[in-house]
């Protein structure tokens, strides 16, 4: 499941850990095993999920990044490539295919609630 995070917010406080720890981007890439251009893509706020490359640096700079997750997306709206390539497996029929797509995403939106749980 993806977790799609505030990358902006993100970026600015492993930007703000890593000066408050003396780290330049290239130190805290080496000491990573990355490449600068990595770190620095992430310090810009250019991702949108949580990945491992998120979770190295987030471990490397002590942040927890689910703090950092983007408010849960409105179940109104579909994505339009989702609705074109389910309405192809579904025979085309749109409304349903929106539906579907809507309980799908409530469905993720739960799988949190429902690990917690066990």
């Amino acid at each position: 499941m993806r977790v799609y995070l505030q990358s902006r917010q993100l970026g600015q406080a492993i930007a703000k850990e890593l000066f408050k720890n003396g780290k330049t981007q290239i130190s805290a890439a080496k000491a990573l095993n990355i490449a600068q251009g990595q770190l620095s893509h992430l310090v810009s706020g250019h991702f949108k999920t949580k990945n491992a490359l998120v979770l190295h640096v987030c471990k490397y700079v002590n942040i927890n990044p689910d703090t950092f997750k983007s408010a849960a997306q409105d179940m109104g709206e579909v994505d339009r490539e989702a609705v074109v390539a389910l309405a192809r497996a579904c025979g085309g029929q749109r409304r349903k295919t929106e539906v579907v797509i809507r309980v799908l995403r409530v469905l993720e939106s739960l799988a949190p609630l429902v690990e917690q749980s066990l």
